[in-house]
């Protein structure tokens, strides 16, 4: 039912020569998005107790692409090391998942109100450069593979096409060398984000004028 092409044969050779260097990579991820993640949600309980509403759009819009970024290497660990092919699969479906939800949720948390918050700092049009840099690359990505992940989303994950034919086929076109492609290069747009809200974070750490009050 589901044959492995030359892509994935010669991936899963690749991967297996660099096993013990990715695992490391990815429990050392795990450390540090951990305690980033900790960090975050103890920032916005402050921005909450102190009705700090400016910082903490800054604050959750860090945590939110970090737990993205958190859900999606785990998935992405599964996904490189699976030799099952329906287990490859399943995480594949997974991943398209999580991608699909998060590009509709990042287009709205860095909209209107955001770009209003970058305004207020003295290198706004650095900050403004730079996130619309990277929306650029994300509306390049979306243009390439959000029908692809539409469809795994809505027949055969989220919703289940009530056709088993149907669903077969959709899971039997996700190859995996194309699901570790889709979801790597969505993990390289999560990290510019994460970049570019840390530059952020640290402007308004300096420049807020809620915190200065």
């Amino acid at each position: 039912m589901f044959l492995k092409t030359p892509d994935d044969i010669e991936l899963e050779k690749l991967i297996d020569t660099q096993k013990t260097v990715l695992e490391k990579t990815f429990q050392n991820n795990y450390i540090t998005q951990q305690s980033t993640l900790e960090i975050l949600m103890k920032s916005i309980e402050h921005c909450d107790f102190n009705n700090f509403s400016e910082s903490r759009l800054i604050w959750n819009f860090a945590s939110y692409i970090n737990i993205i970024s958190f859900d999606l290497k785990t998935i992405g660990e599964n996904l490189f090391f699976q030799k099952n092919e329906w287990s490859k699969r399943y995480f594949a479906r997974q991943s398209a998942l999580l991608i699909y939800e998060a590009i509709n949720d990042i287009f709205e948390m860095t909209g209107k109100e955001l770009r209003r918050v970058i305004s207020l700092f003295s290198v706004s049009e650095a900050l403004s450069n730079e996130l619309k840099a990277i929306i650029k690359n994300l509306n390049e990505y979306k243009i390439t593979y959000f029908d692809f992940l539409k469809e795994i989303r809505h027949n055969c994950i989220a919703h289940r096409d009530k056709d088993s034919i149907e669903q077969i086929r959709i899971i039997a076109s996700v190859k995996w060398n194309n699901a570790i492609e889709f979801t790597s290069k969505f993990d390289n747009i999560l990290m510019d984000l994460g970049k570019f809200s840390q530059r952020l974070i640290n402007i308004s750490l300096e420049e807020s004028k809620e915190l200065k009050k």
